[in-house]
């Protein structure tokens, strides 16, 4: 892991502020990397102008599910449109204010930052940046008011719904458990779509719930599972980023099944994962670098869940193709709008 410290601003706001594994992306030249240019006449010459964004992100980018998503989706934009980027990892949202005003003093003309957790951060900066754009990712309820902010945000009840109601259709004990990260409202609102779409296809179902305090303590997870597990749980869910690997042991060390999130996590424990739940982030970064280049971003909250594709499921495994039904029509039915969600949050505690 690199570190690259960045030199003390000139108005004292943000000093020695670190950015994580520094990358500059730019796209081939091209349509994509032209449509990203805005062309001045200069002295009667063309200049073009390429435009930088920068990301921060709350755990390691290459690491886990979660973050890894919206990174990949984060290059993917910058590839598609010509834009040259830098990022942050590792940032905990009570020092996000720190990256956030280096980009802004350095000109940049994109931030997004990649939760919730940022927002108040978010709100506070950007006032005093106003030729940049700060762009809060996955979930966010507020722009502050601000012409320069803008939120893109997820269903997060509605990404575990189905994977719980795969759990409630698969379970034989009727108990399933579930583990949490840390209690911010997305992450409450993911436990409680994982609850009810599990009742709604068997409300027999009993399902433990805990919080671990952590995204990436696979330990604290796996003690978790293995407790519920002992508690009669033979499927186990979650909503706590690369700390599931604790829950994929656990269920494999007991002959169980798992629930993956935010990544298609059957993919490397395919064995344990029956099906996981996804946030199709390329769809909204690249709404983001659309709206960017084009001159088009608004200050505005745009939400998607199941309805509008940006909530979907990961491959099955080991799950009978009647389930596999059964789900596929309850997802057309909410699509449709035939069946009504009322999205919830669980207790912080």
């Amino acid at each position: 892991m690199s570190r690259n410290k960045l030199p003390p601003s000139t108005d004292g706001i943000a000093k020695n502020v670190i950015i994580m594994n520094r990358r500059t992306v730019l796209g081939t030249l091209g349509a994509a990397a032209a449509s990203t240019m805005i062309l001045a006449a200069t002295g009667g010459k063309a200049v073009a102008k390429t435009f930088k964004a920068g990301g921060i992100f709350y755990g390691q980018v290459k690491v886990g599910n979660f973050e890894p998503t919206g990174y990949n989706a984060f290059q993917a934009m910058a590839k598609k449109y010509g834009i040259e980027t830098e990022y942050a990892e590792s940032i905990d949202f009570d020092k996000a204010k720190e990256p956030l005003t280096d980009f802004g003093n350095r000109g940049f003309d994109l931030v997004v930052a990649h939760s919730s957790g940022y927002q108040a951060a978010v709100l506070d900066v950007a006032p005093k940046f106003p030729n940049t754009w700060f762009v809060l990712m996955v979930d966010g309820d507020s722009t502050g008011n601000n012409p320069n902010v803008a939120v893109y945000g997820f269903s997060t009840y509605e990404v575990l719904y189905l994977p719980g109601a795969v759990a409630g259709l698969m379970t034989k004990t009727n108990k399933i458990g579930l583990i949490g990260a840390i209690p911010l409202p997305g992450i409450r609102a993911e436990m409680a779509g994982f609850i009810d779409g599990a009742k709604a296809v068997n409300p027999a179902v009993e399902v433990e719930s805990i919080w671990i305090n952590s995204f990436t303590d696979a330990a604290k997870a796996k003690e978790a599972s293995l407790a519920m597990i002992g508690h009669g749980a033979d499927v186990v869910g979650h909503a706590a980023d690369s700390a599931s690997e604790g829950i994929f042991q656990a269920s494999r060390e007991k002959g169980t099944k798992a629930i993956g999130a935010f990544a298609d996590e059957g993919l490397t424990n395919g064995d344990v994962v029956l099906v996981s739940g996804l946030y199709n982030e390329d769809l909204t970064w690249d709404l983001v670098g659309k709206g960017l280049t084009e001159g088009s971003l608004k200050p505005t909250i745009t939400f998607g869940g199941i309805k509008e594709g940006w909530v979907s499921l990961g491959g099955y495994h080991d799950v009978p193709q009647d389930v596999q039904d059964k789900i596929a029509k309850l997802r057309d039915d909410i699509a449709s709008g035939k069946t009504v969600l009322t999205p919830r949050m669980v207790p912080e505690k």
